[in-house]
């Protein structure tokens, strides 16, 4: 899928945790874009390798310049529009292949849809797929990297 060109309608299910990070640069974070942690500090939207996910954008912000300060959906149960995953996938992890980092939601497969490779990561956990939506947890699993060597995610 292509990066997430319109905002997509989220629900959030009782409390959530949003932080804000500094951006990297000059860029659009539409509400439900994948952001990433950049290896040299900041959040993006466009991820590279080693990059790992933060979080979830809340709303559409468009930031002007770099180092100004994106919010992020940290933590909490996020409800949101997807055509990917099914009620089959409920209960699993979602994750990225470190070759199709992008801000679209819908490019995250369960684990058992991943390379094993390293740099594939953890967005969050499927908990409930109803009405076209799936509901992810974001927090303790969200951003852990896949290492090869060891065969698990850190």
């Amino acid at each position: 899928m292509a990066a997430r060109t319109a905002n997509a309608n989220l629900i959030t299910v009782g409390a959530i945790t949003t932080m804000g990070f500094s951006a990297n640069a000059a860029d659009t974070f539409f509400a439900g874009a994948v952001v990433w942690a950049d290896t040299g500090g900041g959040a993006q939207v466009t991820a590279a390798a080693a990059d790992s996910p933060i979080g979830i954008c809340p709303f559409n912000q468009v930031i002007a310049t770099a180092a100004d300060e994106v919010q992020v959906i940290v933590a909490g149960v996020i409800g949101i529009p997807q055509a990917t995953l099914t009620a089959a996938d409920e209960g699993r992890l979602l994750g990225f292949d470190a070759g199709t980092l992008t801000d679209n939601f819908e490019d995250a497969v369960t684990l058992s849809g991943l390379t094993l490779a390293d740099n594939d990561c953890v967005l969050g956990k499927a908990l409930r797929y109803k009405s076209g939506r799936m509901f992810i947890q974001i927090g303790t699993n969200t951003g852990g990297l896949f290492l090869a060597a060891q065969d698990v995610f850190w």
